[in-house]
C-alpha cells in the first residue's frame, strides 16, 4: 500500500516507518526534499535516476555472468591463481578430491550474493519513490478536481473518502510514452479524476459534500448545517450534537470521515 504523502494522524502510519514523517501544518507529511519544482516531476526524475542506476548494476552482473559462463564451469583467473601458488601437483590433488569445483562454486556464490546485496537497495528506493510518486498524483489531482466544488470544511473528508477509487496509470512506464497520470477506472471505463468528482458530487452521498450555490439558506440533500458564508459546517468542529445524530443515523460512513476531519473517533454502534 502507497505510504501518503500528507496524513493528519499519525498513529495511521506503521511505526516503523513513522521517522519518515515530519510536522506540517495541522497534520505530519513525509519528509522530503522536493525544492522549487513540481511534486510529481521532481519525484519522477528521482525515480528515473534509480531505475538507470539499477539497470547499470543489471548489465554489469549479466555482462560477469557471460564472461564466467564462456570458460564453462571453470574460472581462468582462480585456476591460474591456483596453480601459481600450489604448483601443479596441489592443483591435481585438490581436482581428485573433488574440492576444486567447490572453491569455484563458493566463490561465484559469494560475488552473486555482492552483487544482491548492492541492488537490493536501490529496488527498494525505486519501490519507495514509485510509492511518493504515485500518492503525490493521487493528491493533486484530488486538490484540483475538488477545489471550488466541495465546502472548505469538508475537503479533507472528500479527499479520504475519494482518495481510494483513484489509482495511477503509466508509473513503470509505457511503450507509448505517456508520463503517469491519475485516473478512476469503472467497469471498463476510464474516468478523469475531475469527471469521477462531478458525478459523485451528484449522488446522494457527494451532495453533502457540494459547496452551496450562492448565499441561499438551506444545507444540499445529507449536508450538515450552513455558516453564514454559505459553506457546509461540520458538527464535529462546531459540536453540535443534534446534527451529528442526525447524520449518523442518516449515513454512518460520512459521519465516521467528519468526525476524523475534526480529529475525533465515531463510537462504535449499541
Amino acid at each position: 500500500m502507497p505510504l501518503p504523502f500528507r496524513i493528519d494522524d499519525l498513529e495511521k502510519i506503521d511505526e516503523a516507518q513513522r521517522g519518515l514523517y515530519v510536522e506540517h501544518g495541522d497534520g505530519w507529511k513525509l519528509d522530503v526534499e522536493l525544492g522549487d519544482q513540481d511534486d510529481s516531476g521532481k519525484l519522477k526524475k528521482a525515480l528515473e535516476a534509480q531505475r538507470a542506476e539499477a539497470k547499470a548494476e543489471r548489465q554489469k552482473r549479466h555482462a560477469i555472468e557471460e564472461r564466467l559462463n564462456a570458460f564453462g564451469d571453470v574460472d581462468p583467473d582462480r585456476v591460474k591463481a591456483l596453480l601459481e601458488a600450489e604448483e601443479k601437483k596441489t592443483v591435481d590433488g585438490l581436482k581428485d578430491e573433488g574440492k576444486l569445483s567447490e572453491l569455484l562454486d563458493k566463490r561465484d556464490a559469494t560475488h552473486a550474493k555482492k552483487l544482491a546485496e548492492a541492488i537490493e537497495p536501490r529496488d527498494q528506493r525505486i519501490s519507495w519513490l514509485e510509492q511518493m510518486l504515485t500518492t503525490t498524483l493521487v493528491d493533486n489531482a484530488l486538490h484540483a478536481s475538488i477545489n471550488g466544488k466541495v465546502a472548505d470544511g469538508l475537503r479533507r473528508g472528500a479527499m479520504a473518502l475519494l482518495r481510494d477509487k483513484i489509482e495511477v496509470r503509466g508509473i513503470n512506464g509505457g511503450d507509448d510514452g505517456d508520463a503517469p497520470k491519475a485516473v478512476v477506472v469503472q467497469d471498463d471505463d476510464v474516468l478523469e479524476v475531475g469527471k469521477y468528482v462531478d458525478i459523485w458530487l451528484a449522488t446522494e452521498e457527494g451532495s453533502g459534500y457540494a459547496k452551496a450555490r450562492g448565499d441561499a439558506g438551506g444545507g444540499a440533500p445529507g449536508s450538515g448545517q450552513r455558516g453564514m458564508n454559505g459553506a457546509t459546517e461540520n458538527p464535529w468542529k462546531t459540536n453540535n450534537l443534534t446534527e451529528q445524530m442526525r447524520i449518523t443515523r442518516a449515513d454512518r460512513r460520512r459521519a465516521t470521515a467528519l468526525a476524523a476531519e475534526a480529529g475525533k473517533v465515531l463510537p462504535a454502534p449499541l
